[in-house]
């Protein structure tokens, strides 16, 4: 191929870790080998059409289809008869559907629409949140198998959990996340105190279970500080959770941070509560910070933490699990340190944003000059 290869990404949450993937991959990879083009929903987060203009005015051509988290009939049917109508442009090499629900319409608007190679990435499979629907996210994803040329996952949990679904191996790539390392970090020295969670506070991250954690920290080390940052559907529980246990005056709110890297300068330990990940930007920005880790015991967390060498890990749901391994940090300065410097290597030796834009580059034009074929 003489031009570059054409992809159109389709996204309905745009918000969070999907939403950053995709400034990150628009933004960064080399126009001389990859254009992108998006079809976007603006329903989750209107200030992702600032986003919006930031891509038009790069050259990147955006379309704006409303798409609900939620199954909706009517509104689905329509998203995807005008997601269809784009793909019939015959202007695109390859179409990359991102998450459970623009995964699903993408998907099923390329059927009748376009023969160019559908790629997925789940970004974290929708039915790993458990709960009364999760049995039906996972029999469609069993059944959008046979619509999806190639599905590119975000870590190797991602990848095992794809071929459980029956997807062949061989059309299964691992192209992780990654995120820039900072020229310097703030080195940690004496007492351990400042302890934070940056996230959306949704059931996935499991926020109450970080303030049941630390709430056992403050009975213990009352000098102990700690930071929620982030927004969602459980903000109000959260500040009500804190109000209770009784020491909302050393846990600072930050609401919601168009950019959280800052906000971990403060920091001495980072602590994930995840539920189920793919592969956290949050993890991995608190990484190439040096900071010490506390992560759950999940896949994608247990990729990137390797327990008492990258952090330490801890049964997720068990709040007090999380605040023993807090309290282990706080009380072993040096054992911080350690843990925060090998996080940081880590990071720097394999995931960083260069070596994540060089793979995907790479992937889209062998699927372009192949069909899919691997």
């Amino acid at each position: 191929m003489n031009r570059p290869v054409h992809v159109l990404h389709v996204l309905e949450a745009t918000e969070g870790g999907t939403r950053r993937w995709l400034e990150n991959v628009v933004g960064g990879l080399d126009r001389g080998r990859v254009r992108c083009s998006c079809i976007c929903s603006t329903l989750r987060d209107k200030s992702f059409l600032d986003t919006v203009e930031d891509f038009r005015g790069r050259g990147v051509d955006v379309w704006l289809v409303n798409m609900r988290r939620a199954p909706h009939p009517v509104q689905d049917v329509v998203a995807i008869v005008k997601i269809a109508r784009i793909l019939r442009s015959g202007r695109f090499d390859i179409i990359h559907a991102h998450s459970s629900k623009a995964g699903a319409l993408a998907r099923l608007a390329a059927r009748g629409a376009t023969t160019v190679p559908v790629v997925y990435t789940p970004h974290a499979f929708s039915f790993l949140a458990g709960g009364w629907a999760a049995p039906a996210f996972k029999a469609f994803e069993r059944a959008a198998r046979r619509w999806t040329r190639r599905l590119v996952a975000v870590s190797e949990a991602e990848r095992a959990a794809a071929l459980e679904l029956g997807y062949p191996a061989e059309v299964v790539s691992v192209i992780p996340n990654g995120v820039d390392i900072p020229a310097a970090t703030a080195s940690l020295h004496g007492m351990v105190r400042n302890v934070g969670f940056i996230g959306s506070l949704r059931k996935q991250k499991d926020p109450l279970a970080f303030i049941s954690a630390c709430g056992h920290v403050h009975r213990r080390r009352p000098e102990a500080r700690f930071v929620l940052c982030g927004d969602g559907p459980l903000r109000h529980a959260c500040q009500a959770l804190a109000a209770d246990i009784g020491f909302d005056r050393s846990l600072r709110f930050t609401g919601w941070l168009d950019d959280p890297r800052p906000a971990l300068e403060d920091l001495d330990v980072f602590v994930s509560c995840a539920r189920y990940e793919g592969l956290s930007f949050a993890l991995l920005d608190a990484m190439a910070a040096g900071k010490a880790i506390v992560a759950t015991r999940v896949p994608g967390n247990e990729e990137l933490i390797r327990d008492e060498e990258t952090g330490l890990l801890a049964q997720a749901g068990d709040a007090q699990a999380v605040a023993d391994c807090i309290l282990r940090l706080m009380n072993e300065p040096a054992l911080a340190r350690r843990l925060g410097a090998r996080a940081r290597l880590m990071v720097a030796e394999h995931y960083t944003i260069q070596q994540q834009l060089d793979l995907l580059a790479s992937f889209y034009e062998s699927v372009a000059a192949n069909g899919g074929s691997r």
